[in-house]
Formats: C-alpha cells, structure tokens, sequence
C-alpha cells in the first residue's frame, strides 16, 4: 500500500512540474493569465490591392458582416489580439480571409463575446463571387446581388437576408443557417447536421439532401426538386397548386406524405428518395 502511495505522490510530482513547465513556455510566449473575456485587443483595417472579383472567407470565433458601402475597394475592419490572427491576401483575383486562434487560445480564459464586430465591406455596384466556412461565431451576409454564392457551416451561424445570385451552394454540418430569400438560377443544400431554415427559395433548380438534421422551406418556387433524405427531416412549402406539379417517391424506409402523381395543369417536378427520416411538402392550395 505504502509502495502505490509514493507511486502516486511521485506521478503526482511529475504531473506538476510539466504544467510548470507548460505554463513557464507559454508566458515565455505572451501567453499571460487574464480574466474571462479581459484581452486586449485592436483594430485593423485592410484594403485591397487589385481588383478581385472572388472572396473567399474562412472564419473562427468571431462575429463578422459582409456589406455593402460606397466606395470602390473591398476592404476588411478586424480585431486582432494575442491569441487570435487574421491572414489576408489576393492571388488570382480572389482575396481570402482568414481567422484563427493559438493553440493555446483553447485552455485560456479568454472569452469572445466582447470582441467587436469584423466587417467586409464590398464595393455596392461590384458583383462577387463568394465562398465562406463558419468554423464558430456568426457570420452575416448583406442584401445584395452577388455571382455565385457557397456556404459551408461546421458550427455557429449563418444568417443572410434578401440575396440574388446565379448558383447558391449551403452545406450545414454543425450550427444553424437563418436565410430569407434566395433567388437564384439553381441551388444545392446539405445538411449533415444542425438546422437550415429558408423563408423563401426562387430557382429553376432545388436539389436538397439530409443525411442528419433538419431543414424547413417555408415557400419553394422551383421548376425541377429533388429531395434526398437519409435521416433527419425536410419541410416544405411549395409555391403553387399541387396539380402543378409530378410527383415521383422512392422510399426505403422513413415517412414520406407526398405520393405519385402526374401533373395535369403545370410543368413542375418533384423527385424524393428517402432511406430513412421525414418528407413533409404541403401546396398552396392545401394551406
């Protein structure tokens, strides 16, 4: 008993000189003990350089708008402190942004709530192509017409207002995703987790796949819908009659509400394979 007594003592010994020694490293790199929420930080500002016409955005624990303003460079206000970076360049007509904390950012102290907002403010007559991954925090994307438009949500959230755009791309694997309008040629969502809710969604094209989670479109105007769902839930609403619309379902399992039909007074399409989960689509002339 004595002998496993003074193992722990030593192994405990051992344990408290290698957190010395971590903490000693970390001050040694400006690492410093501080309240919750208490770091210092400053704010930048970036302008461009060339005349791009792609963003790409990758972000981390921070809240950040994109708008709209009027002038005529694409520039970047953003914190910086010591445990958070900003990396931003322009190669081939596309300036990236980047954020991201130390490694050590994840045991500090340190909170996020009180960093101010970063903006991407955005020429009002330029039309962009943009590319955004929300890794944490909340990122907000302004009324506007832009060229293509891909969102990709590991956590946090993603809220968008009135946006018009040739292809939009959403995948949401963590977070939630809060979108108004979207009118666009064509359209691809995924969720893989967490919850995509859209108020309106004008396309000649939906294709709309869950594998987890859950999505609601609470009016669809769409020429073509394809609805996979391999768990999870998909609600829809679709903007005109059920007679508008043919209707073909494939199920393995899971519940579906839709079934086969032709239409008889539109062109209008919808396909549904569900292995598993919930379809629910109701019709305007059901509500």
């Amino acid at each position: 008993m004595k002998g496993v007594l003074k193992g722990l003592l030593i192994g405990g010994m051992v344990a408290a000189i290698g957190v010395a020694v971590l903490i000693v490293g970390l001050y040694l790199n400006d690492w410093k003990f501080t309240a919750f929420g208490s770091e210092d930080y400053t704010m930048e500002t970036y302008t461009e350089t060339q005349s791009n016409t792609n963003l790409k955005l990758d972000l981390d624990a921070v809240k950040f708008n994109v708008e709209f303003y009027d002038g005529d460079k694409v520039t970047v206000d953003y914190p910086v402190s010591k445990s958070y970076n900003v990396k931003i360049f322009e190669e081939s007509n596309t300036l990236t942004v980047k954020r991201w904390r130390k490694w050590y950012r994840f045991i500090s102290w340190h909170g996020t709530d009180t960093l101010p907002e970063a903006k991407i403010k955005l020429p009002k007559d330029g039309v962009y192509n943009v590319e955004i991954e929300v890794n944490a925090g909340t990122t907000t994307l302004a009324d506007g017409t832009y060229g293509n438009l891909s969102v990709d949500l590991n956590a946090g959230a993603f809220v968008a207002g009135n946006i018009n755009c040739n292809f939009f791309e959403c995948e949401v694997n963590a977070g939630k995703a809060e979108l108004q309008i979207i009118d666009c040629a064509a359209a691809k969502t995924e969720v893989n987790a967490g919850t995509l809710n859209v108020n309106a969604l004008k396309s000649d094209s939906l294709n709309l796949k869950i594998n987890a989670g859950n999505a609601d479109i609470k009016s669809v105007d769409a020429l073509r819908t394809k609805i996979d769902v391999n768990a999870g839930t998909a609600y829809l609403s679709f903007n005109g009659i059920k007679s508008d619309y043919s209707v073909t379902v494939d199920k393995s399992a899971g519940k579906c509400n839709l079934s086969q039909q032709i239409a008889t007074t539109g062109n209008k399409t919808i396909t549904v394979d569900i292995n598993a989960g919930t379809v629910n689509a109701i019709f305007s002339d059901e509500v």
